[in-house]
């Protein structure tokens, strides 16, 4: 009797279905993007700025693609509903970073440059200690987090978004507290995927895992944190250099070749620091700022203002891309159907409390010295509670991390059970990984929505009406708050069992 042969493996697509798909999800993302485009300027009606309405968009998009899924085909559906991190991290992120550096008010950042950093890297630093601290003491004991993913969603955590708030402030009527919210953004986003990096090179090393039991940890943290931090800084300033000398020395380019040269050589520089292993972010950006300095300086009017235009656009389609992504992978069923919804929730109530407690625990200080130390315009309780409430939100790079290091990078080493020390292996398993990630998207979503939604209100309540009793305005913003946010849980609750059932039913 012959044995029955074993099941073929499925064949990959053929070149025509390849593109076939990519056509299809790439036109779905174009017309989204479109919409998102048209409409976005005029959410401001409903509190909403344009990365909530593009968030919004996605979960929209994400709602009707799964009702009308069964005429689709399953790889669309998925490639749409799949926030793809290496897509993220190469294409996607670095026009909005390398904007942010070009489009810097360079007056103003460096005359506060002290004030930026202490909140860009100190502040970012004391978010990351409290919040892995407390997750580890809570969740350690009962077998849901190890140290090694304490400290990266600690990192992961610390990736704010102040999009929102810079959105509603006004840079002419306040320059101060408007460089501080805008460099502080930038400098966060590389201090935490300076500081994921650094614990994922600490925990790739055996020696360095076995020091971290004896109390060395947090000095090798620190001085991985200083090298990639200062070798990243130095590669993007020493490329930005070298782009203002090459555009010195070439003469009689065109425009197009002097868009083509600034913006590719700028790129190289994110892209040698991430194959380095050094943090492409913070190279960007330094070499942006260099670049607005000293190499547009040299090439044409024509040019310049080219590429300045030409960038800012760039930025502001990758801003609406990677926002519409959030809010449609959020309702990716395969993702809701092994993920521990139990586990989830509980690290969802406890991260959101975190959030406002580290914030809290980071900026107070820092303002109090920023008033002590600075000799220009001083920070009143106002604009403090506005810089606390910008550092509140997380974006699309919390989201990325959370992919980058639970779905795609560093595999888990070892599980210390609780404050026993007794190890055994890492809950690295596909449902342990898939809980990390839903809780990162629906804390994502609540505060890009939920919070997101209540900053119009609350930074035109404090910045408008100054004549009001600060107390009376926080009493009037509080209560807005609790009646939009009373029926998110019950929204929420009724998502997540939609999105079980959508995956036990079609992503068996």
């Amino acid at each position: 009797m012959v044995d029955a042969a074993p099941s073929p493996a499925q064949p990959e697509p053929s070149t025509f279905q390849s593109v076939e798909i990519t056509s299809w999800t790439t036109g779905c993302l174009v017309l989204l993007v479109v919409i998102w485009s048209l409409t976005g300027h005029h959410v401001k009606r409903w509190n909403l700025n344009e990365g909530s309405a593009a968030c919004a968009l996605g979960l929209v998009s994400g709602l009707v693609i799964l009702a009308f899924q069964s005429y689709m085909q399953k790889e669309v559906v998925k490639e749409l509903l799949g926030f793809n991190a290496a897509s993220f991290f190469a294409f996607l992120l670095p026009p909005v970073i390398f904007w942010a550096g070009l489009s810097v008010e360079k007056k103003l950042f460096f005359s506060h440059i002290g004030s930026i950093l202490t909140l860009g890297i100190l502040g970012t630093a004391v978010c990351f200690v409290v919040t892995a601290l407390v997750l580890w003491l809570t969740f350690s004991h009962i077998g849901v987090l190890s140290l090694q993913e304490s400290l990266a969603m600690g990192a992961i955590f610390s990736a704010t978004d102040s999009v929102a708030t810079l959105q509603v402030l006004n840079q002419d009527s306040m320059p101060v507290l408007f460089s501080l919210v805008f460099g502080e953004g930038v400098i966060n986003d590389a201090t935490s995927v300076v500081l994921l990096g650094a614990v994922d090179r600490m925990f790739s090393n055996t020696a360095a895992s076995q020091a971290s039991s004896s109390g060395s940890m947090w000095g090798g943290l620190l001085l991985t944190f200083m090298y990639l931090f200062v070798t990243s800084l130095c590669m993007g300033v020493a490329t930005g250099l070298g782009i203002a000398f090459l555009m010195k020395r070439l003469e009689g380019q065109g425009v197009h070749q002097e868009v083509a040269l600034v913006g590719l050589l700028s790129y190289l520089s994110y892209l040698l620091a991430e194959v380095g292993g050094l943090s492409g972010i913070l190279s960007l950006f330094c070499c942006g700022i260099v670049v607005s300095h000293f190499a547009l300086p040299n090439i044409s009017n024509v040019g310049r203002t080219t590429t300045l235009n030409a960038f800012r656009t760039l930025s502001y389609i990758s801003e609406g891309i990677i926002f519409i992504y959030v809010g449609m992978d959020a309702l990716d069923p395969a993702k809701w159907r092994n993920a521990h919804v139990g586990q989830a929730g509980s690290l969802c109530v406890v991260l959101l409390l975190l959030l406002f407690i580290s914030r809290a625990c980071s900026v107070l200080p820092i303002a109090l010295a920023h008033n002590l130390l600075s000799t220009t315009q001083k920070l009143n309780s106002r604009d403090i509670i506005i810089i606390w409430w910008s550092g509140l939100m997380r974006g699309a790079v919390s989201v990325a991390l959370a992919y980058y290091y639970f779905d795609y990078g560093a595999g888990m080493t070892t599980y210390e059970a609780g404050s026993g020390g007794a190890e055994g292996p890492a809950p690295s398993s596909q449902q342990h990984r898939a809980t990390l990630i839903v809780a990162t998207l629906v804390v994502v979503l609540i505060t890009v929505l939920g919070l997101g939604n209540l900053t119009n209100t609350l930074t035109q309540l404090l910045v408008e009406e100054p004549e009001r009793g600060l107390w009376e305005l926080l009493w009037r913003g509080a209560y807005g708050c609790g009646h939009r946010l009373a029926h998110l849980p019950a929204l929420l609750c009724g998502l997540a069992q939609r999105m079980r059932k959508e995956g036990e039913g079609t992503f068996g």
